[in-house]
């Protein structure tokens, strides 16, 4: 695996630059969880990230880069759910190509290639899990 610092240089860059120590960040559509990761390197030992990912399938690799190595970095909490106007359920759309494009279905772009299945998600609003979680000092929408 590279280093951390060869990931993504630009997504690092933007880490850097917004989340500052001890900061709480929650990382909406976190995919494979790169920013999530580089947030919880720069929170440090006392900030928190919440990674948000509607695709079980990016879930589940998310948790393996939460896994990876790294020295002081922020508690992270990972949660397999969609985000939505009201709770509920939704209706996720997994595209044909390009995973990044997968969306609650009616909400897609044109590079999904067409929808290869529908997977019925819990989906909660971004107020509710204030409740639960410390408010955001850095939004990342996904």
């Amino acid at each position: 695996m590279k280093p951390s610092e060869k990931w993504d240089p630009e997504l690092l860059k933007i880490a850097k630059l917004l989340v500052k120590s001890g900061g709480v960040v929650w990382d909406v559509g976190a995919n494979v969880g790169l920013f999530s990761k580089a947030a919880a390197v720069r929170a440090g030992p006392n900030g928190r990230t919440v990674s948000l990912e509607a695709d079980i399938d990016a879930v589940a690799l998310l948790n393996c880069t939460i896994r990876l190595p790294s020295k002081d970095h922020a508690e992270m909490t990972v949660i397999p759910l969609a985000l939505g106007k009201s709770p509920g359920f939704v209706r996720f759309a997994i595209a044909k190509r390009a995973r990044a494009a997968n969306a609650i279905e009616g909400h897609g772009s044109t590079q999904t290639g067409g929808t290869l299945e529908i997977r019925t998600l819990p989906c909660v609003t971004l107020d509710s899990l204030l409740d639960h979680f410390p408010p955001p000092d850095v939004l990342q929408p996904g």
